[in-house]
């Protein structure tokens, strides 16, 4: 469980009185750094889903840099002294790529990067768009700057101190910003699925289990031998498969066929 109580007991899914504001922690399941932070339901709740996802896509989690609820850094101004903006990066990952990734994601996100700062992404969770003034949606305190970062984004600036003319910012953003909004219910409905029985389960959601289990040991990383046998080379699962053991592509489908060998497991196992 990646969500907890400040207390550090796992979150009861099945409580009515989850509240999107509540202060919660964050353990990461992928090494990420630092293990835990305490932030919003909604924030943690987002950063669970965003880590998830890029393990699966990357074979490796977020690293988090610097947390919400984190004061004293000068050259945040403040951004980070209360709920949902954090610094972090996914190792091995190109720069513009991982921004790309956190904006389609729901993350209000900046590449930042020398010689202003040290490389990073700044980013925070959207927030519920209400009306139609962005700087009043946020649900919860945040850092004096941050309404602003958020007018940027949507302007497609870059939340910097005079550098508001929108359009400037001439990098990938969300055509539709406002649908990648992460949906909190949603999540909630599927840890509740996961708390439940197996046997209990719907046949979709035995289904998206099975491709979310596949979709991570894919992912996942290995080291094999040089096509040429010169050294070794980091390959993730996937890639290894479809290569095949003479290092030629054997299928297509690699995916699909693993998905396949998961649900005909289930099937001899019901």
């Amino acid at each position: 469980m990646t969500v907890l109580t400040l207390g550090g007991k796992p979150i009861d899914w099945e409580d009515k009185r989850l509240d999107p504001k509540m202060l919660v922690q964050w353990k990461p399941d992928h090494g990420s750094i630092p293990k835990q932070y305490k932030a919003s339901l909604r924030t943690c709740a987002h950063q669970d889903y965003m880590d998830l996802r890029a393990f699966r896509r990357y074979g490796t989690g977020i690293a988090v840099i610097q947390t919400p609820y984190n004061t004293g850094v000068p050259a945040s101004a403040g951004t980070h002294d209360y709920d949902c903006m954090r610094d972090w990066w996914i190792p091995g990952v190109a720069w513009w790529e991982t921004q790309r990734f956190g904006r389609a994601l729901g993350e209000f996100v900046w590449y930042r990067h020398p010689p202003l700062f040290g490389n990073h992404c700044h980013g925070g969770t959207l927030p519920i768009p209400e009306g139609n003034v962005r700087s009043d949606d946020f649900a919860t305190r945040v850092g004096i700057y941050v309404p602003g970062q958020l007018v940027d984004y949507y302007n497609h600036a870059f939340g910097l101190s005079g550098k508001h003319t929108p359009g400037s910012d001439k990098s990938w953003f969300p055509k539709d910003i406002d649908s990648t909004v992460f949906d909190l219910k949603h999540y909630i409905n599927i840890q509740r699925e996961k708390d439940m029985e197996y046997s209990d389960w719907s046949p979709k959601s035995k289904q998206e289990f099975a491709r979310d289990i596949s979709a991570s040991i894919l992912g996942a990383k290995v080291n094999v031998m040089k096509p040429n046998g010169d050294g070794k080379q980091q390959i993730t699962v996937k890639q290894a498969i479809a290569r095949g053991a003479n290092g030629a592509a054997v299928t297509r489908n690699a995916r699909d066929d693993v998905i396949a060998a998961v649900e005909a497991a289930d099937t001899e196992n019901a």
